[in-house]
């Protein structure tokens, strides 16, 4: 009878001491996803600095600066530039809506895509390159 209860203690010893070892193994994984979720926070937070970032930050945009997309020149939409071969597109392939006549369109130079201005403006300020064909729309060094 002695040697049953010195069994039962010893068992009794061993689930405490793997019940500890299950509380802090289950409070270390609760510490870990809690700075990692944290640090994922933090990061994708820098990653939407606000607009009054250093200029060193703003140098590494991936967009165009706003002075390059304000010079680019706008024309009016007419059906009849259409009809010329002035512009083949009739539809932003940015915004998926049909042009209408008397709308301020950009036409790219370095590939002659067609895209409502604004649209374009926008995508130019976030990516450097056109939404279609994906040619490079930043200045060459030469060109400044």
């Amino acid at each position: 009878m002695v040697a049953c209860i010195e069994t039962l203690l010893r068992d009794n010893e061993t689930v405490k001491t793997r019940a500890t070892r299950v509380v802090v193994l289950i409070t270390a994984f609760f510490l870990c996803a809690q700075w990692i979720c944290h640090r994922y926070r933090r990061l994708s937070n820098a990653s939407s600095a606000p607009a009054t970032m250093a200029p060193v930050q703003q140098a590494t945009s991936l967009g165009l600066h706003q002075a390059i997309i304000n010079v680019m020149p706008i024309i009016i939409f007419m059906t009849t530039n259409v009809a010329d071969d002035v512009i083949v597109e009739t539809e932003c392939s940015i915004c998926l809506s049909l042009f209408e006549d008397e709308e301020k369109v950009k036409v790219l130079a370095v590939c002659n895509h067609v895209y409502h201005s604004e649209c374009i403006d926008m995508w130019l300020s976030t990516q450097s390159s056109c939404p279609v064909c994906r040619a490079s729309l930043r200045p060459q060094s030469n060109e400044l």
